[in-house]
């Protein structure tokens, strides 16, 4: 009987291991024609969900249909999943009888939020972002992200925006080591900023409920001598683990871990950030060695004491802002700064930078 009972659970674990938590049908599996965009995102339309592929989200008791087209995100090899290259994308968010947002991403060949400002020849430096979904504009339109207020700000200063949506720093540890800046950024001088928030830190260290959307992305080991070694993905450089945590996330189902961090978050995963974003800052010093580095932690969030400690022993320079009132500068029923943050975010960045430079 007890053999019975443990071939059952192995058949049960691995059919829940094998299943993807996400499934997306391809964009061809639905012909969008404008009308049909239109039509989702008009508050008077009762059938708005009438044949479209759209997704839900709970915001207390309120629903939230999304409806992103065409799909925002692509896989990578290297880094899981990166934005679209060269796509603009429709993200419509509504309730029953409201629209939350409409808005048009646009991403340029490198996957970067296009910043569409004129450059002239007096932006002869830069300012380059890192970060999730805070720091390239999460149901914003193209006009009203922090890299946009950036250059309508200053002429000195042109912004880069590499964010990628979900992610954590070691997405943007990844994403350094790959990238050739000096090919892709015309300006020699300037600053690299990551955009903090406190789901970075969970994120880094593949705890659920991240880890069902993360378990592609980089997984990083810190030896005995300090040294960052990259061991491939969440999947393939911890399989056991993530197999348990996938099974965990599986078995007790979204709705559970939604919102609770699982294991629970200690003070090894905060040094483990601060390793990270230690070896980032020198990364980019080895590419770009007139540049500086600099973590910017979002005013909508608090930077733990810990961390904050470790940031200083490491010499890592940050910025931690006078707070914002989430009533007053996040999108209602989603959560995600508002355009009116990334104004204020915008001017913080600016007058750092014109200090360092």
């Amino acid at each position: 009987m007890n053999f019975i009972k443990a071939l059952f659970v192995i058949c049960l674990s691995s059919w829940c291991y094998s299943q993807e938590l996400f499934h997306v049908a391809p964009d061809k599996s639905y012909k969008t024609k404008q009308a049909d965009l239109d039509l989702f995102g008009d508050p008077k339309n009762p059938a708005f969900k009438a044949g479209i592929p759209y997704r839900t989200s709970n915001h207390g008791a309120v629903t939230i249909y999304n409806w992103q087209f065409p799909n925002e995100m692509t896989s990578d090899g290297d880094l899981g999943f990166v934005q679209n290259p060269e796509a603009q994308i429709r993200h419509i968010a509504r309730t029953e009888n409201e629209v939350v947002y409409d808005a048009i991403y646009t991403f340029d060949r490198y996957s970067r939020r296009i910043t569409p400002v004129k450059k002239t020849a007096s932006y002869d430096k830069f300012i380059t972002l890192f970060g999730c979904s805070y720091a390239y504009g999460n149901a914003l339109n193209d006009d009203q992200t922090i890299n946009y207020n950036i250059a309508v700000q200053n002429k000195e200063f042109y912004p880069y925006n590499y964010a990628i949506g979900a992610t954590g720093i070691n997405s943007t540890l990844a994403l350094v080591q790959k990238t050739d800046f000096s090919s892709q950024i015309p300006e020699k001088i300037g600053l690299f900023v990551e955009v903090y928030i406190g789901a970075h830190v969970d994120r880094a260290a593949g705890s659920l409920p991240s880890l069902q959307w993360l378990q592609y992305t980089p997984f990083y080991a810190v030896t005995a001598d300090d040294k960052v070694e990259r061991r491939g993905s969440f999947r393939t450089g911890r399989p056991i683990y993530n197999f348990f945590m996938q099974l965990v996330a599986r078995l007790f189902g979204s709705n559970i871990l939604s919102g609770r961090i699982f294991p629970s978050l200690t003070a090894d995963d905060y040094t483990y950030y601060c390793r990270l974003a230690e070896e980032v800052r020198d990364t980019l010093k080895n590419k770009s060695p007139k540049s500086e580095f600099v973590i910017y932690v979002h005013p909508l969030e608090r930077l733990d004491p810990g961390l904050k400690s470790c940031f200083i022993s490491r010499q890592i320079k940050f910025i931690e802002p006078v707070p914002l009132n989430p009533n007053e500068y996040k999108i209602k029923y989603d959560g995600h700064p508002s355009a009116k943050a990334n104004e204020r975010i915008a001017k913080d960045l600016i007058d750092f930078a014109e200090k360092e430079f």
